[in-house]
């Protein structure tokens, strides 16, 4: 490949191993290819998967292929155990098959996701992550790491360059992720990645600065509102409609074929429950229990995902923006205007100028359907902008719905009710007080003007 690009150099840095490294490095020499000699290191950080590549390493330093050996059997024996919970849940795997499929590598999660798409357990790669090699299953086993620091030493320990691989591909938040780079900094970190090295299709429908990953303006803000947790990953669109494997986002795609295989698999047993066949009424009824294996996995996979099967368009999911963004910039902006409004009356009223300002009152006229619009404005943030956002995921559940007990909010109403009510009362006494009383004569309403 490198040859076929024309390229005169490139690193070769495989997970937690220099296996091929000599052998690429000699080859590189008889085709004029400079080949630097690398690894990269899988580490952790405070929960987080940090990636320390090294380059120009000597890979043949006893001391650091002891430690490389480590990372292999602890990798192995990781590999094994979730081999063997996949194993007891009926799937047909284990760690020699994985081996057998894919010889001469270093088995990782992306392998387990090769495997179970090639033998049709699932039908998409984010889809195997989703449900089986995801850190939130209960298949995954987390290895033991050594530090980002600690990596850092190791690969300075055979005259390498330490390099801090795809930093924000971690969303750790800007603060965390300086207090990283820093850390790093004082073992021996001597660079980071910036520039995404891959480009695929995904990426052609993104802005120029999608080639950039190291981006640090994003205020702590939209996490905290999205997620109420300040160093929280807040997805764009673009994740959410296409995927994103870190975090752990289904493409719209995969969730509409996965609601079609649902709305055919509802089709399908329609049609055997009105047939007469036992044993085909029997196989479909497991396959809708969720009490069963079957039942299980198309329940939450298949059937969770229905209501996707009737888009047409995976863009289709993508709510108004631009309609929500103005109205809630509407909104805002009359509220604002309210606000000042009745400020100016209360100013007014205080210096008994009220009556005297007749343009006031042509205002406040003109301002009655200005209410009506701010309300409307608020009703399309709320109804067209959250409930939409919260079902095609766009919007974490947690934050677009209120968990207000209800006993409050029935003591609310009916203080509220109390309140208009006596207001409504007190308003009907005044009025009909004054009809009682009738209007005032000629004479008097204008010796009552000129007195006051």
């Amino acid at each position: 490949m490198a040859i076929a690009k024309g390229l005169t150099a490139f690193a070769l840095t495989d997970h937690d191993t220099t296996a091929g490294v000599k052998e690429a490095v000699a080859y590189g020499r008889k085709k004029g290819i400079e080949v630097i000699p690398g690894i990269e290191f899988s580490t952790e950080y405070y929960g987080k998967d940090i990636h320390i590549v090294g380059l120009f390493i000597d890979e043949d330093a006893p001391a650091f292929q002891e430690q490389i050996g480590n990372f292999v059997r602890a990798r192995e024996e990781r590999n094994e155990k979730m081999c063997a919970r996949l194993a007891a849940d009926g799937i047909d795997i284990s760690y020699e098959k994985l081996l057998e499929a894919f010889p001469d590598c270093v088995i990782t999660r992306g392998h387990y996701s090769r495997y179970l798409l090639d033998h049709g357990y699932v039908k998409s790669l984010p889809e195997a992550f989703d449900r089986y090699l995801g850190d939130h299953t209960k298949y995954f086993v987390p290895r033991e790491k050594i530090t980002p620091a600690q990596a850092v030493s190791l690969i300075l320990a055979v005259k390498g360059i330490p390099v801090l691989a795809h930093p924000t591909l971690y969303h750790m938040g800007k603060d965390n992720l300086s207090s990283l780079v820093r850390h790093l900094k004082e073992a021996g970190l001597v660079a980071f990645g910036i520039l995404r090295p891959e480009v695929n299709d995904r990426e052609l429908i993104m802005s120029n600065e999608s080639a950039f990953y190291f981006k640090l303006e994003i205020p702590k803000m939209l996490s905290l509102l999205s997620f109420r947790d300040a160093d929280a990953y807040v997805p764009g669109i673009n994740d959410l409609v296409y995927g994103n494997f870190d975090p752990l986002i289904t493409p719209v795609g995969v969730k509409m074929e996965a609601g079609r295989e649902a709305v055919r698999a509802i089709e399908d047993y329609r049609e055997v429950m009105a047939g007469g066949d036992a044993v085909a009424k029997a196989r479909y009824k497991a396959r809708f229990d969720p009490q069963t294996e079957e039942g299980a996995r198309f329940c939450s996979w298949e059937l969770k995902y229905l209501g996707y099967a009737y888009l047409k368009n995976q863009t289709d999911v993508i709510p108004n923006v631009p309609l929500v963004f103005y109205s809630f910039r509407v909104m805002f902006m009359l509220g604002v205007y309210f606000i000042l409004f009745f400020a100016g009356v209360l100013f007014f009223v205080y210096r008994k100028e009220l009556y005297d300002r007749r343009w006031w009152f042509r205002v406040m006229m003109w301002s009655v359907p200005l209410a009506y619009l701010a309300s409307v404005s608020g009703w399309i943030v709320a109804e067209v902008g959250r409930q939409p956002w919260t079902i095609q995921d766009l919007l974490p559940v947690s934050a677009s719905v209120s968990d207000i007990a209800p006993g409050p909010v029935k003591a609310t109403f009916f203080i509220f009710l109390a309140l208009f009510t006596v207001l409504l009362i007190a308003e009907l006494m005044i009025m009909f007080r004054q009809i009682k009383i009738g209007p005032k004569p000629a004479e008097t309403a204008a010796e009552n003007e000129l007195t006051e």
